[in-house]
């Protein structure tokens, strides 16, 4: 009996010291303080050592693998920088269409031009300092500067035919426009306080779209003065008259290259097509970036190196953009399709346009680096905003 009992108390003391030493090792195998057993790491350097990702619950453990497995001298993505500068626009949140401007993040809109009514076309100089646009007042059409900060609002033309489309001289002393008040539409120049009115151009055709060259030395327009629509320049004095453009297709909207040595236009090849062209200053030799598609008016990027413009196959439209560098056309996807002509932010990395969006319109950006969209304006009393003019 005695040596029944001694046996049963051995096995006894035997089970309990394997359960021990099974407690000791689990407690190694998976510790609670945080190490990991995979890096070889125990004690005070298990302790310290951080996990460097932690995969969401979801995510498969092969993705996992393949994420440590990417290369340590892999460098870290920078960020895009913000958009910046300030941004003019059309909206008609107080009932009519006035101007307003809001800086590049969506924030701190104030209205510009009070008083002013069925406000168009609004325009920066090159200094940012000072916006002209179009506006009704009195049943005239007329030409209005404001600062940038709402003060010294100026009715700059005065006459009861409509001005229209003004272009800022790039020492912003000058603008040029158009305006039917002789009968028919001429280019006229004027200074910035309303002295030395010009018309530059003098014919029984219409003179219209002027486009200022940034060198200052000459004026772009268009005129159908030899039967067809073309491009032309001229210097500012009216002296030079020179047509770029040649052939029966009609041409529109000359749009000039930061350097002033090219000018980007539309060609009208057949109905409803419009090609992006653009064309030499001096050897007036021409070349068309996209063939057999509907085409917005382009815009030319500060840095020169692209054009961005709107371009449609179909029903829908969408952003494009032709590299200068290599003549490839590339199109921004985006979710939202523009109904407006774009136009860059200073730097020459974000485009802003207008949108149709929930049943208003909008006025949006998109990064052509990371193809990022974004909605800047958003007002619930506002059914329109748009025509964006975008300045430093």
């Amino acid at each position: 009996m005695n040596k029944r009992f001694t046996n049963i108390l051995i096995v006894f003391a035997f089970c309990c010291l394997s359960l021990l030493l099974a407690a000791c090792q689990a407690s190694q195998t998976n510790p609670s303080d945080g190490s990991d057993p995979a890096n070889g790491l125990s004690g005070a350097a298990g302790l310290n050592k951080k996990p460097t990702a932690v995969p969401p619950a979801n995510v498969p453990d092969k993705v996992t693998e393949q994420a440590k497995a990417l290369p340590t001298d892999v460098p870290a993505a920078t960020s895009m920088p913000r958009p910046t500068g300030k941004i003019a626009f059309i909206s008609n949140r107080d009932g009519d269409k006035k101007v307003y401007v809001v800086a590049a993040d969506g924030e701190n809109q104030i209205p510009l031009g009070d008083g002013t009514t069925q406000a168009t076309t609004p325009r920066w100089s090159a200094d940012g300092q000072t916006l002209a646009f179009v506006a009704d007042n009195e049943q005239n059409t007329d030409i209005y500067l404001v600062r940038a900060d709402g003060s010294n609002l100026t009715r700059l033309t005065d006459n009861p035919a409509r001005d229209d489309a003004p272009a800022w001289s790039s020492n912003g002393q000058m603008l040029a426009f158009e305006s039917y008040r002789d009968g028919n539409w001429e280019i006229y120049v004027v200074n910035v306080d309303g002295s030395g009115l010009t018309r530059i151009t003098n014919d029984s055709a219409g003179d219209t779209n002027p486009a200022w060259s940034p060198d200052g030395q000459w004026l772009a327009f268009v005129s159908n003065r030899d039967g067809n629509a073309n491009i032309y320049v001229i210097h500012p004095d009216g002296s030079g008259l020179t047509r770029l453009t040649q052939g029966d297709a009609p041409n529109s909207d000359p749009i000039w290259s930061p350097d002033s040595q090219n000018i980007a236009f539309r060609l009208f090849p057949s109905s409803g097509v419009s090609n992006i062209c653009v064309i030499a200053l001096a050897s007036q030799g021409q070349t068309c970036y996209t063939k057999n598609l509907k085409t917005g008016v382009p815009a030319w990027s500060p840095n020169g190196q692209e054009l961005a413009f709107r371009s449609s196959t179909g029903q829908s439209w969408e952003i494009s953009v032709v590299d200068m560098r290599t003549g490839q056309v590339a199109h921004l996807p985006s979710e939202v399709s523009p109904t407006g002509d774009p136009v860059w932010a200073p730097d020459s990395l974000y485009l802003a346009y207008q949108v149709r969006y929930n049943n208003n319109m909008e006025i949006f950006y998109t990064d052509v680096v990371t193809k990022q969209v974004g909605l800047l304006t958003k007002d619930v009393t506002a059914t329109y905003n748009g025509d964006p003019s975008w300045a430093q």
